[in-house]
C-alpha cells in the first residue's frame, strides 16, 4: 500500500467552486474528510493538457485512497517537482492535502468501491446480464444504453433488461466514447474510435455483483 497518492491537474489546489468562473472561490489547503467535499469541480467529462481526467474522477480516486489509509495530494501538473515538497514536509508546499481516514478500511477493496456514488449506468441485454452474473467482463457488444455523462474510470451501475441493477463497476471509457462503441464487438473498437482501447467496457476485476454491495449509495 502506498503512503502517498499525487493527483496532478491544471490548478494549484482544490477550490470551493470553479475559480475560472467564480471570483469567490476559495482554495483549500487541507481537507480532513474527503467524503465531505461538495464543490463545483468544473471538470465535466473532459481533461486538459495538465489534467489526465476530470476533477470528479480525481476526487473519486482520492476517496478510495484515503479510505485505505493513503495520504492524497492534489497539485499542479505543470510543476511535478512540488511532489517532493510534500514528501519532505516543506511548509510552503502548494496543493491540497486530503488526510487519510483515522480508521482505514481493511480487506476487500471491491466492497468499498460498491459504496461510492455511481456517475451513470450501462443497460445490457439478457446475454450480457447473464455473463456479468457469472463473473465475466462486460463488453460493448452486450450494452444497449448509456445513461449519464462521466469520465473514464468512473463508477457505473450495470442494469439488466428488466431495469434491475445487477452490478457496479469501473468503466474503461468516457460516456462519449462508450456511446460510440455501444453494441460493437471488441475488434470494431479501434476502427470506431480511431485509436485502440480496452476490449471491455468494464473488466471482470472492476465489477462488483449486486449481492456483494455494502454501504450502497444510489
Amino acid at each position: 500500500q502506498a503512503d502517498w497518492l499525487f493527483l496532478l491537474t491544471d490548478v494549484d489546489r482544490l477550490y470551493t467552486a470553479n475559480p475560472r468562473t467564480d471570483p469567490k472561490a476559495r482554495p483549500l489547503a487541507v481537507v480532513e474528510d474527503i467524503s465531505s467535499v461538495d464543490v463545483d469541480v468544473g471538470g465535466g467529462a473532459r481533461g486538459t493538457q495538465w489534467g489526465t481526467g476530470g476533477m470528479s474522477t480525481k476526487i473519486t480516486a482520492g476517496r478510495l485512497a484515503t479510505a485505505f489509509g493513503t495520504k492524497v495530494v492534489l497539485c499542479h501538473g505543470r510543476h511535478p517537482g512540488r511532489v517532493l515538497d510534500f514528501v519532505f514536509e516543506n511548509p510552503d508546499a502548494l496543493g491540497t492535502v486530503f488526510l487519510p481516514k483515522e480508521k482505514p478500511i481493511r480487506g476487500d477493496r471491491k466492497r468499498w468501491l460498491a459504496g461510492l456514488k455511481p456517475q451513470g449506468s450501462i443497460h445490457v441485454d439478457a446475454g450480457a446480464a447473464r455473463a456479468v452474473k457469472e463473473r465475466s467482463s462486460l463488453f460493448a457488444a452486450g450494452a444497449t444504453r448509456i445513461d449519464g455523462d462521466f469520465d473514464r474510470d468512473s463508477l457505473l451501475c450495470v442494469v439488466d433488461p428488466d431495469g434491475v441493477e445487477i452490478a457496479r463497476g469501473v468503466v474503461g471509457y468516457s460516456s462519449v466514447d462508450a456511446r460510440k462503441i455501444l453494441g460493437k464487438h471488441s475488434d470494431e473498437i479501434e476502427a470506431t474510435l480511431g485509436r485502440p482501447g480496452p476490449n471491455e467496457l468494464i473488466p471482470r476485476g472492476g465489477l462488483v455483483l449486486a449481492g456483494q454491495l455494502t454501504n450502497k449509495t444510489s
